[in-house]
């Protein structure tokens, strides 16, 4: 057979099979994009699967039914295992490491493959067993009589574990021994520290560290000009922050208004006259939220307002309504899920 009868006989196969296509678009148009998506959802790589959907440059919905089901089971999977994620990055924050890690547990439940929840667990784990390796070496340091190095590892392990008190008792022995230059300059690097955190609106974290470092003991002068500021900047930018969640309120825009609360509680316990204001408005939007029918919404709210003042009856009150009231929900949910079980193909 010569060359040009071979590619007369491949030209006339190709435009046989692209006529048999409805457009020529078709013809050319692979599905292994599609093929793709459903692959790794099936294989457990959601994440993957959710960007091959993405890429796809006709878009997800030219491909087949099962490939869009298996997208849904994907992206339901990677959200619920991201919001598992980031509330376990707050409880770290906060120093709830134990709740962290039964959270990134249960993430890893759900997605077994998350790669990026995998290498946070072994960060968090570190950081759990990170206390214990610490004392060693502060022992190990004490013994050899570095009292300071031994303070130092002493205090990188409260920072880890910061209600401990067995810690903070044997952080103040050791500190006695290191003698007071040691203190003091302890203090002024806790106090230069605060001043910067301060300076980026980290007003609790200045505030502790404030204390921990005993700035207030040696540079009471300092200290307390730098306590004096950050009251004064929090209570501005705690007012500000609720001004922006009532005209949020006015304009009907509640997602915006809990965001605004929720700014303002994030910097500290407020101060009268603003912590009444802001625990009447914290009742109001509940209140809003309530009457649409939004009750988790409503006790977000309500336990923010709770946060600021711990002791409002009114709030107790109805955050103990809002509770009941999600928990019969939630019962009715259940039961009929019971009563009218799932009837699809099997």
């Amino acid at each position: 057979m010569t060359e040009n009868l071979k590619r007369i006989l491949v030209l006339g196969t190709s435009l046989l099979f692209a006529t048999s296509c409805t457009t020529l678009q078709e013809a050319v148009r692979p599905d292994d994009g599609c093929l793709r998506v459903t692959s790794l959802s099936r294989a457990g790589e959601h994440m993957a699967a959710v960007g091959a959907a993405k890429s796809l440059k006709s878009g997800i919905d030219s491909c087949p039914a099962e490939t869009l089901d298996s997208l849904e089971t994907s992206m339901k999977i990677v959200e619920r295992a991201d919001a598992l994620v980031r509330s376990a990055l707050e409880k770290k924050s906060r120093g709830e490491l134990a709740a962290a890690r039964l959270e990134l547990q249960e993430a890893l439940e759900i997605y077994p493959r998350y790669y990026w929840v995998m290498k946070l667990q072994r960060g968090l784990e570190n950081s759990i067993n990170a206390p214990n390796t610490l004392m060693e070496e502060a022992q190990r340091l004490e013994a050899g009589g570095d009292y300071s190095a031994a303070a130092e590892k002493v205090r990188a392990a409260l920072e880890l574990k910061p209600d401990d008190k067995d810690l903070r008792s044997r952080l103040s022995v050791l500190e006695e021994k290191a003698g007071p230059q040691k203190l003091r300059e302890r203090a002024r690097l806790g106090l230069d520290r605060a001043v910067k955190l301060a300076a980026g609106g980290r007003y609790g974290e200045a505030e502790t560290l404030l204390e921990q470092s005993r700035a207030n003991d040696f540079f009471k002068e300092e200290a307390g000009q730098l306590l004096a500021q950050i009251e004064r900047s929090r209570y501005a930018r705690s007012k500000s922050a609720l001004a922006l969640a009532q005209k949020a309120s006015e304009r009907g825009d509640l997602d915006e208004a809990i965001f605004h609360v929720e700014s303002a509680v994030a910097l500290g316990p407020l101060k009268e006259p603003l912590k009444s204001e802001f625990t009447d408005f914290a009742r109001r939007l509940g209140m809003q939220l309530f009457s649409r029918g939004e009750l988790s919404s409503a006790s977000v709210v309500w336990s923010l307002g709770l946060e600021n003042d711990p002791g409002n009856e009114v709030l107790s009150q109805y955050m103990k309504e809002v509770e009941q009231r999600l928990e019969n929900l939630k019962r009715i949910q259940d039961e009929e899920r019971v009563r009218k079980p799932d009837s699809g193909p099997r």
